[in-house]
């Protein structure tokens, strides 16, 4: 996990602002704390597979933070799954 790394994946979710570099021994950590701009009309995405050379593949996971009413069922901001549809 490096600096060029969380510039993918922010670009990859949105508009990539910036990163925690704080975290210990960044190389080794089993999460990254980026900041990112997001499309709020887009669905957020859940998870993204990397393929680390010819055999292995593994899934990134992604979670987010201080979301508005965020709806479960098709991944958009601004309504609940009540929401008629």
């Amino acid at each position: 996990m490096s600096e060029s790394m969380a510039k993918k994946f922010g670009d990859l979710l949105g508009k990539f602002l910036d990163y925690d570099a704080s975290i210990p021994f960044l190389s080794q950590a089993t999460h990254m704390c980026i900041r990112v701009r997001l499309d709020v009309t887009a669905p957020l995405k859940r998870k993204k597979q990397i393929k680390m050379g010819e055999a292995v593949s593994i899934f990134a996971h992604f979670k987010y933070e201080k979301l508005s009413l965020f709806c479960f069922i098709c991944g958009k901001l601004g309504h609940g799954e009540s929401y008629p549809f």
